[in-house]
């Protein structure tokens, strides 16, 4: 059903750009089609027609966005107690399939898609690699989306998709120097990738004066900063395509090429938190997972006009300097970079300081690298490096994220 629904969306996406001119990535559902979606969902999915009455809504009249404002936000709680596979009718089990996610966090996890909404998905995502010449066929490598199993080895071909995986989080020099030797016997000009795991290739890259070149990189489930962006269009001589926040449940902007940043189009129903910098989409409906007034959970700063940059997630809990809270996802992409370390924890004091308690050893790159990209993250906060020192939480176990409790 993968093959199925990827051929399909990169059809739709061929046909769509052919039809009107325009990149599918620039497409919005139109309010008529909108309110197709609405009336089929509350007929064909119970679970969907209970959530809207328990937000205290009419399911048979279409809301509007003050309808939307007015109620409370909803979140991942009521994803797992409305749209649970459980709760899903088995028509909708049979025509969906379970999918593995990016694993940033170093853990991947299970989960089950609607093959509509896959189908959507392949086509967008298809539509941001032609942007840099990618046709169907073409090799590509994918540096992240894979965590080996069992006896799997670090480099996995997919024949079908004539794409090869490498495992993202084997980034020692021997790895690294697979991986490029693996690229240039290959001869693949195609890249898709974490922000942090280009740096770390990158950087490998440079300090061993070993030359690649590419015709794209697609970076996507981190954000990204436009340094990055310039260091590498430049060492590669390509185009690095910012897809970060285009496959999320509400697909509300367009990321600009060469910035770091994406911009929020005003005909789109989404708000910015006023409590903690939260990007809140209004009417959300997403063939998997169909809610509304969704706390997407993205921090952004605005920059000017509907340009805001996208500092991260609440997953857990780091506070921002000024004040709100960023997602520890990257944190964990970051640390595991270092091999040299046996155990590493970031832990945050009441006034936002960080300290970062680590086993094993860093070399003063090491430690210059961590700062510039926790800076980068949470803003000009004090960091102080302590080894073999570390903070336990109530039970006598280190957390690697943890923070000093009011």
């Amino acid at each position: 059903m993968d093959l199925i629904s990827s051929i399909i969306g990169i059809i739709y996406c061929t046909l769509f750009e052919f039809f009107h001119g325009k990149s599918l990535l620039h497409s919005r559902i139109n309010k008529k089609n909108h309110k197709i979606y609405w009336y089929l969902l509350i007929i064909f999915r119970k679970n969907f027609k209970k959530f809207i009455l328990k937000l205290g809504l009419d399911p048979w009249k279409y809301p509007t966005n003050n309808d939307l404002i007015k109620i409370r936000t909803t979140g991942k709680n009521d994803l797992k107690k409305f749209f649970s596979d459980e709760s899903t009718s088995f028509l909708l089990r049979f025509l969906s399939i379970r999918l593995q996610s990016s694993g940033s966090s170093g853990t991947p996890f299970e989960f089950r898609i609607f093959i509509l909404q896959w189908i959507e998905e392949q086509a967008r995502v298809y539509s941001s690699f032609r942007l840099a010449g990618y046709r169907i066929g073409k090799k590509m490598v994918v540096f992240r989306s894979y965590s080996p199993k069992n006896n799997e080895k670090n480099i996995k071909k997919i024949w079908w998709k004539r794409w090869t995986y490498f495992n993202s989080f084997a980034l020692d020099d021997k790895n690294l120097k697979k991986y490029y030797n693996y690229l240039k016997s290959e001869n693949i000009k195609f890249l898709r990738t974490y922000p942090s795991t280009l740096s770390t290739f990158l950087k490998f890259l440079k300090e061993n004066d070993l030359k690649l070149n590419l015709k794209m990189i697609h970076c996507s489930s981190e954000n990204i900063d436009e340094k990055l962006i310039s260091e590498s269009e430049n060492y590669f001589g390509c185009k690095v395509i910012n897809y970060y926040g285009q496959v999320e449940q509400a697909i509300l902007g367009i990321n600009l090429i060469n910035k770091s940043y994406i911009n929020l189009l005003p005909y789109t129903s989404y708000y910015i938190s006023s409590e903690d910098n939260s990007l809140i989409t209004l009417n959300l409906l997403n063939w998997t997972n169909p809610l509304v007034n969704y706390k997407v959970d993205d921090k952004v700063e605005q920059i000017k006009n509907n340009n805001f940059r996208i500092i991260g997630r609440t997953n857990l809990f780091l506070k921002h300097i000024n004040g709100f809270e960023v997602s520890t996802v990257n944190f964990y992409t970051l640390m595991q970079r270092f091999d040299s370390l046996v155990k590493w924890q970031i832990f945050q004091s009441k006034n936002y300081d960080i300290s970062i308690n680590y086993e094993g050893d860093l070399v003063r790159d090491d430690t210059n690298t961590i700062e510039y990209e926790i800076k980068k993250r949470l803003g000009n906060l004090k960091i102080s490096f302590n080894k073999n020192s570390f903070n336990y939480d109530g039970e006598g176990k280190i957390n690697p994220i943890a923070i000093e409790k009011e």
